[in-house]
């Protein structure tokens, strides 16, 4: 065999690799998060490294370790693994740490940094129970919405989606 095709046989060994690697490594990062649920109910939080997954076990929403709050399209066989969706783009710097993301109890979902500072909301808690969040969901069909507290458990009709924001 000639130095020429034993390094492209090499070269293309090790793109497969990358790629191989990159879908474990896509597995192992959403592996590392602690779902909780596919519901955030009112009065509730999610801290860094914590989730909520939809009950087809094919989207999850996820506090990630830097700050941001994300939803992707789990498919481990995918080229480069999870399909990132949408992010609230609060990554980063040293502001970010201990970031919890509240259902509040007035009906806002938001992310705060350990220090109380707000980084990002919904901002639906004013307008009365039936434009104030109550749960976030997470369906089968990826859609990430927050549901008005006017008749909880019954028709709950959508406020918020985390695709399109506010829906009134």
């Amino acid at each position: 065999m000639s130095v020429k095709k034993i390094s492209r046989t090499m070269l293309i060994a090790a793109a497969v690799g990358l790629v191989g690697m990159a879908n474990v490594n896509a597995q192992e990062h959403m592996n590392s998060f602690q779902i909780v649920s596919n519901v955030l109910e009112n009065g509730k939080s999610l801290r860094q490294g914590q989730g909520l997954r939809s009950p087809n076990n094919q989207y999850a929403a996820v506090l990630q370790k830097d700050g941001n709050f994300c939803l992707y399209k789990l498919d481990p066989s995918a080229k480069y693994g999870n399909q990132f969706i949408k992010c609230t783009m609060t990554v980063g710097s040293e502001d970010k740490k201990g970031a919890i993301l509240t259902m509040q109890q007035d009906g806002n979902l938001a992310l705060y940094n350990s220090q109380n500072k707000h980084l990002w909301s919904t901002d639906t808690y004013r307008g009365g129970i039936e434009k104030q969040g109550w749960r976030l969901i997470m369906s089968d069909d990826g859609n990430l919405a927050l549901v008005a507290r006017a008749d909880p458990g019954k028709n709950e009709k959508p406020i918020w989606e985390f695709q399109k924001g506010r829906l009134y």
